[in-house]
């Protein structure tokens, strides 16, 4: 087999999100990668004692360490709210295995959240008869986004939380990493971030559709209400110019070098810290005219709608918009099309990464549950529909 480590970087990257809807744009993923799933476990449960930022940061810091391991944010990866999906050529899964155990490490030190980490080889999804397809979307000039498609993708989640046989899949609770994560770039110095339009959402469409081509039928469908119900991109972008504003707290300069630091309090803990804070404070007291430049690039590089089998994205929208929304989906879900789960706040969350002046990306999520809380309504319905099928 020819070698396929260039495989993602070689894709052409889409710049129309409604490119995800047409068959002919997805590629076959190599036999020889592997699907990464983390996830933090029980993470209802860590939101509903107030961690929301905790589960967000957590499933963020995977993709963060990866990117700087490989040295380029040019990988194929999700977020999804308190986990990421990211898929890689087996060559680079020895160096992913220690990175991602020094990752469950901070967390649990940190946050006391368990980061569940488990792969499986496309491979064994192949000779299962489950297939993954990938197309690249081109989120801005500096960040890409990995579209995942397939049946694959819910038969690997399935594998890795099979608790007869996930044990195959999952890194090993005594694996010794022989690396430590890097976090730099890590950056979580903006305020929550009010809806413009009075609510934000976190909303994950799962079509039931058993081909891919309904699948992607079904996506322009749902898209184009989207924009019909909430308006054009731009208008319910979750983030605005007007209402994003940093924060100068010790609390967040703390958070940001404590996971630099793995926890830990060395003397360059404290040389980052102070580095971190006047930065705060001089986005805080410039004139808006000379920062709305990183305002600008916030809003193009965000990260706040993506597909892996499910649609997920992070809304803003009207009380009555949100309820239009509500009562199409209903009726989607009532035909058996789809299931979806939806977390209505006032507010967007935001966790930033930047890795160079040319390569960052901006984590969307909203405050107080977010995807995570979506993905439980999710699968409340799915689980009643096999009930109802029984």
């Amino acid at each position: 087999m020819s070698d396929t480590n260039d495989f993602y970087t070689r894709l052409p990257a889409h710049s129309d999100f409604l490119a995800i809807t047409k068959p002919g744009n997805y590629e076959v993923l190599p036999d020889d990668w592997s699907i990464i799933i983390t996830d933090v476990v029980n993470s209802t449960a860590a939101i509903e004692r107030g961690q929301y930022k905790d589960v967000n940061t957590s499933g963020a810091l995977a993709a963060i360490a990866l990117a700087n391991a490989l040295g380029s944010l040019d990988f194929p990866f999700v977020f999804g709210g308190d986990g990421v999906t990211m898929l890689l050529p087996e060559s680079q899964m020895p160096m992913a295995r220690d990175i991602l155990a020094s990752t469950r490490a901070l967390c649990k030190t940190m946050f006391g959240l368990t980061l569940r980490v488990g792969a499986i080889p496309v491979k064994t999804l192949t000779e299962r008869g489950f297939a993954i397809q990938i197309l690249k979307y081109r989120i801005s000039d500096r960040a890409n986004q990995a579209i995942l498609i397939g049946a694959g993708m819910d038969e690997a989640e399935a594998l890795i939380k099979n608790p007869v046989i996930s044990d195959k899949y999952l890194l090993p609770e005594d694996f010794q990493s022989s690396r430590e994560a890097d976090f730099s770039g890590y950056l979580c110095a903006w305020l929550d971030i009010p809806s413009h339009k009075g609510e934000t959402i976190s909303l994950i469409i799962k079509p039931l559709e058993a081909s891919t081509e309904a699948v992607e039928a079904r996506l322009f469908d749902v898209l184009t209400a989207i924009h019909r119900i909430c308006g054009t991109v731009q208008e319910h972008h979750p983030l605005s110019m007007q209402n994003l504003s940093t924060t100068a707290g010790v609390a967040a300069v703390e958070r940001n070098a404590m996971v630099f630091h793995h926890a830990k309090k060395p003397l360059r803990y404290w040389r980052d810290f102070w580095s971190i804070w006047l930065k705060n404070i001089a986005i805080t007291v410039l004139p808006r005219s000379k920062t709305d430049f990183a305002r600008r690039s916030i809003m193009a590089d965000a990260d706040f709608r993506k597909f892996d089998g499910a649609l997920k994205m992070v809304l803003s929208c009207t009380p009555e918009s949100r309820k239009n929304l509500t009562s199409y989906l209903e009726s989607l879900r009532e035909q058996g099309s789809i299931v979806y789960g939806m977390h209505v706040a006032d507010k967007a969350l935001m966790t930033c990464f930047i890795q160079s002046p040319t390569s960052h990306i901006h984590f969307i999520d909203t405050a107080n549950g977010g995807y995570a809380l979506a993905a439980k309504q999710l699968k409340q319905q799915l689980k009643e529909l096999r009930s109802d099928s029984l």
